[in-house]
């Protein structure tokens, strides 16, 4: 047999493979991360939210009727309903093992298209990859994704949303666009704190203006986002909004907490935890990132602005780490752009000393 035609000159086999579809690095880092989480998942209920969770759940499954907990969150209660509808006909128990399963899923699924998000704002793989990694194993992300909680699955739909808008956007394609305002409307059922996102999503949707993209499709684009998101509003999230101005003693409401002030001794205790969830190698590549963003400030601002929601989660009377989990997002995107610059830089110096040396 004649011996097969050999790989093209400087091409390696598996970078072949990789760039042969561009689906294969998010789906092997949605695998990655599926298993990664498997193996440390929860082997029961938590946290008392996530019992409320699973109650709602079965009482869902039982009356035919969607039951909301806390503030609401029907679209964690709709999420974990329709993977428990057949793991309970299947096995008849409660959904004990259901929640903390939705949350891996979800978990997993937000590592996969962080990669595509990161890739659509910067064009850069090995970015990508690196926030998508970060993300991964960060251990703040591993054990909110391992053990039922419901901010897991809001953020992997706000990201989502966020990927589908500006791709919409990129490709002037009107259905990816429709669905990305969906998918970060969702969000806002999943968790209420997703909320904060919605003046972020409207900052990225400025990207277009350096895409040949005018103001006129600039305001549509937006409109929609805005129209589509105020339908959860309408639903409920505008009557809870209400009842919390109103109400004399609004921590008394259920589900509820009060804001301490912007520099409450809280938010102490928050910049503690987000330093131990980041640390010095992560911040110092997210400082790096920042500086490489100057020069696209309608690319930077947003991210800076996701920053920022720390000093509303790390002011909030019933503060927990998991809150850091919005702000902790921006850290490991930053981390990646500033990985990939630091290796461009890293790179570029190694092929200059070559060159000098066989020169």
């Amino acid at each position: 047999m004649p011996p097969s035609a050999p790989s093209a000159p400087g091409r390696h086999p598996i970078r072949e493979i990789l760039e042969s579809s561009p689906w294969i690095l998010p789906i092997l880092l949605f695998l990655l991360s599926l298993g990664f989480r498997w193996v440390f998942v929860n082997a029961g209920m938590f946290h008392h939210d996530e019992v409320l969770l699973a109650r709602a759940v079965e009482a869902s499954a039982e009356t035919g009727r969607l039951t909301g907990y806390f503030t609401g969150r029907y679209g964690a209660v709709l999420l974990n309903l329709l993977a428990y509808l057949p793991y309970k006909a299947a096995t008849g128990l409660g959904a004990e093992r259901v929640v903390p399963f939705v949350a891996i899923l979800t978990g997993a699924l937000l590592v996969g298209c962080m990669y595509l998000f990161v890739l659509e704002v910067t064009g850069r793989k090995l970015a990508a990859v690196m926030a998508s990694l970060f993300l991964n194993f960060n251990f703040l992300f591993l054990t909110t994704s391992t053990t039922g909680k419901e901010n897991t699955s809001q953020l992997f739909f706000a990201v989502l949303g966020l990927h589908l808008l500006l791709s919409g956007t990129a490709r002037g394609s009107w259905p990816r666009k429709t669905a990305g305002a969906a998918a970060f409307a969702f969000s806002l059922t999943v968790h209420e704190s997703g909320i904060l996102l919605i003046p972020i999503a409207v900052l990225f949707l400025l990207q277009g203006l350096d895409r040949s993209r005018g103001v006129k499709e600039l305001v549509l684009d937006t409109a929609l986002l805005l129209v589509i998101t105020a339908i959860p509003f309408a639903l409920y999230l505008g009557d809870l909004i209400v009842a919390q101005i109103t109400a004399r003693n609004p921590q008394a409401l259920p589900g509820s907490t009060g804001f301490a002030g912007l520099f409450s001794p809280i938010l102490g205790i928050a910049f503690q935890d987000l330093y131990a969830i980041t640390r010095v190698p992560l911040l110092f590549l997210a400082a790096a990132g920042i500086v490489a963003l100057v020069r696209k400030p309608l690319l930077l601002c947003p991210f800076l602005l996701w920053v920022l929601l720390i000093f509303y989660f790390g002011n909030v009377s019933s503060y927990g780490p998991r809150y850091l989990l919005v702000p902790l997002v921006p850290f490991v995107i930053l981390g990646g752009i500033g990985g990939d610059r630091i290796a461009g830089h890293v790179q570029s110096a190694y092929l200059r000393g070559a060159a000098m040396a066989g020169g």
